[in-house]
């Protein structure tokens, strides 16, 4: 809704920006894949991914939140979001790329790595889960405290990154990885 009724972007040109968006995704996650696995710094080869990409993302994160008045042309418009969701989502591809396979490279034997998988992936989905819960309600107390929609997702969107930042960041300080 929010592109929809904020933004004002017709939904099929919506359709068309995040169809172009998994394209990008199917070029850079692979990309990034292949880059963090060759970075070889003295903290590791994905926890500096994760540390640089962090602020950046945060950044393009609120950007996509933020109902650019000052567009009035509608091509304009579709340009500046379309932009500001690839390099949102490249960002995101640096940080989460490196992030998931961290967890993974911890366990030395191909069993523990499945048993970490798995426990990743179903810790990931409850949480996707309770995020987006947790994004409608508050949405709903925002709109319910008389904020406008646009401010109400841009507050909402805050929220939500600085704790993401913050785990993602925790992580990236803590965790060491396993030297080849």
């Amino acid at each position: 809704p929010y592109f929809l009724n904020v933004i004002q972007i017709e939904a099929a040109m919506i359709g068309n920006i995040f169809f172009i968006k998994q394209f990008w995704d199917g070029i850079t996650d692979p990309m990034i894949g292949i880059l963090s696995d060759k970075t070889n710094t003295r903290i590791g080869r994905k926890r500096p991914w994760i540390l640089i990409s962090i602020i950046p993302l945060f950044m393009f994160w609120i950007l996509i939140w933020f109902n650019p008045t000052f567009i009035k042309s509608l091509p304009v418009k579709i340009g500046y979001i379309s932009i500001i969701l690839y390099v949102f989502s490249l960002l995101r591809t640096c940080v989460l790329i490196p992030y998931h396979s961290l967890f993974i490279d911890q366990a030395p034997t191909s069993k523990e790595k499945k048993k970490v998988s798995i426990m990743y992936c179903a810790a990931y989905v409850i949480s996707f889960a309770t995020s987006t819960y947790l994004w409608a309600s508050t949405l709903d107390v925002f709109k319910s405290l008389g904020m406008s929609e646009d401010y109400s997702y841009l507050i909402n969107a805050l929220i939500f990154i600085l704790i993401n930042s913050i785990i993602e960041f925790f992580v990236g300080i803590t965790c060491y990885e396993i030297k080849d």
